[in-house]
């Protein structure tokens, strides 16, 4: 009677844990999610179904406790490895763009902090910052964290500034007053990022979190405010965002608003510059910029210039393009202050047979490995007409004239005119042939070292970058380029002196996100955790009670 009895409780209980399952799934799909509940229900149900293998008799009842039992512990010594493990943080972002973890610029500022900077999140908690506060906590000892509710507490919030709201960051030095005692936002250095620019992780919305958190540090710990003025009156590339396209049409109008940008958020500032009307260049010049003039500067602009540079130890960055308009054109007033630099720039457009597609449109090669500009660029870069950057300086003089960029050895330089009138160009013999310098960066030349002495200091004077083209700082090129963001930022940081400061520019994430509906969401769930699984499980028990009963 008792194996009767065993034997319609051992038949029942697979069917009971069948429905267990049906239910944990159905509870899933209800709620759209793996709670407590589904693993509770769902395991139940499998541990029911499988005594569907077990026979029926009491003499094999101590045999199923004792594999119960055995179960039990290896199930808590998986979870005690599982517990200890978890203590150790450590993560490895195989992401191709390394999403997930601080950009080589992000660490190289932090490296190199020299007093504490303060970040206070203003939230309830710090569970959405969690990540941020390990990548920037584990990359330098002098930063420190806050979290304060200014729901709950108002007063500590006050002490930040006026009208703090709940999702803003406040990044800032710490004052001498120490950090318990926050002095009032007027009295040390900070900077405040609303929640919009912030962002919450490290996924997309991370990569803009850590340019607003790096950029902001840079800002409140840089000693002196950077400052460019950008030449106008010359038909320069225009200083303002570039006028909407009329409906089916193309802006073809170049701007440097993208720029502006990328100098503003780490604190930079700008503003125009017309020689003209100022006669000088302002006290408060960093550098100035010259970004694509379509005209020659009259003498008095180019006496300014000069006296900037000779007298204040001025920073220039000339930015040439190549007449498209009026063929004639030249810059001698511009060009002969470059010559006095040991620079020149003739009226010719770069061939480059490396790009077979378009030869005018010759592809970046080869930078610079000992320049702080270039040193840490390596990936190659297609750019539109262009002209030649040519170094004069032989041997000794005043002046280091350092070739930044180059095309590949299968380019040549012909004159404009002749490209124009040409519908096709013979190029030269191939030992004719050679690397086109695109950009040259200009500084004082060091003494030569005397043995046995210790290192010179680079002396104090002038410093002229110049670019064979304008393209670097146009929208067109910086919204889709991070080279030519790099570019840009770490020629400013070199002009400024402050090139052991790289500012971080934003990485841009490749490719097309999916983006799917709840309905498509639970369709996706449905066949990849219920059916498929189910499918395999009990597929492959049916096999096997198939196989006893033969």
């Amino acid at each position: 009677m008792h194996d009767k009895t065993l034997k319609i409780w051992f038949r029942t209980l697979p069917v009971i844990g069948v429905l267990f399952v049906i239910a944990g799934f159905g509870w899933a799909i209800r709620q759209a999610a793996v709670d407590p509940v589904v693993y509770t229900l769902v395991g139940i149900g499998l541990a029911l179904f499988l005594t569907l293998f077990a026979k029926a008799e009491l003499a094999n009842l101590k045999y199923y406790l004792h594999v119960v039992v055995y179960s039990l512990l290896v199930f808590i010594l998986c979870a005690i490895v599982y517990l200890a493990i978890r203590q150790y943080d450590k993560q490895a972002d195989l992401t191709e763009q390394n999403l997930y973890t601080l950009s080589d610029q992000s660490r190289q500022v932090l490296d190199q902090l020299k007093e504490p900077v303060e970040i206070v999140f203003f939230f309830s908690t710090d569970q959405p910052f969690r990540d941020i506060m390990r990548l920037y906590g584990d990359a330098s000892d002098q930063i420190q964290f806050k979290v304060i509710d200014p729901i709950k507490d108002p007063v500590a919030a006050m002490r930040y500034g006026e009208n703090i709201r709940t999702g803003e960051v406040v990044i800032r030095k710490v004052p001498e007053k120490g950090e318990g005692t926050p002095a009032p936002a007027a009295e040390t250095k900070q900077k405040r990022i609303s929640a919009t620019e912030f962002g919450q992780g490290f996924t997309q919305m991370g990569v803009q979190a850590e340019n607003a958190l790096t950029n902001a540090i840079i800002e409140v710990t840089r000693a002196e405010t950077i400052k460019l003025y950008f030449l106008e009156g010359h038909g320069e590339v225009s200083y303002d965002e570039a006028p909407m396209p009329q409906p089916g049409q193309r802006s073809s109008v170049a701007s440097l608003s993208a720029l502006r940008k990328f100098l503003e958020d780490p604190g930079m500032e700008t503003a125009r510059l017309n020689l003209i009307t100022s006669g000088l260049v302002p006290e408060d010049a960093t550098m100035v910029v010259i970004a694509g003039p379509a005209g020659d500067l009259l003498p008095p602009e180019i006496s300014a210039l000069r006296d900037y540079l000779t007298q204040r130890y001025g920073k220039l960055m000339v930015l040439l393009d190549v007449p498209q308009e009026n063929f004639a054109l030249r810059l001698p007033n511009l060009l002969g202050l470059l010559e006095e630099y040991g620079v020149s720039s003739p009226d010719e457009v770069i061939i480059d047979l490396a790009n077979p597609f378009s030869p005018v449109q010759p592809i970046v090669q080869d930078y610079a490995e000992d320049h702080p500009i270039t040193r840490d660029l390596r990936q190659a870069m297609m750019l539109s007409i262009s002209r030649p950057v040519v170094s004069r300086m032989q041997g000794g003089g005043q002046w280091q004239v350092t070739e930044l960029m180059r095309t590949s050895p299968s380019s040549f330089s012909k004159d404009l005119q002749e490209v124009v009138a040409n519908e096709r160009i013979t190029p030269p013999p191939r030992s004719e042939m050679q690397p086109q310098t695109l950009a040259v960066a200009v500084s004082p030349r060091t003494p030569p070292q005397m043995p046995n002495m210790p290192p010179l200091e680079e002396p104090e004077g002038a410093r002229l970058v110049v670019f064979g083209t304008s393209e670097f700082v146009q929208n067109s090129t910086l919204t889709q380029s991070n080279v030519a963001v790099n570019l840009m930022l770490n020629t400013i940081n070199w002009l400024a002196e402050q090139e052991d400061v790289i500012a971080i520019p934003p990485r841009q994430l490749e490719g097309t996100p999916i983006i799917l509906t709840p309905q498509q969401l639970r369709v996706i769930f449905v066949l990849a955790v219920i059916l498929l699984p189910g499918a395999l499980f009990f597929g492959g028990v049916s096999y096997s009670i198939a196989r006893r009963r033969r």
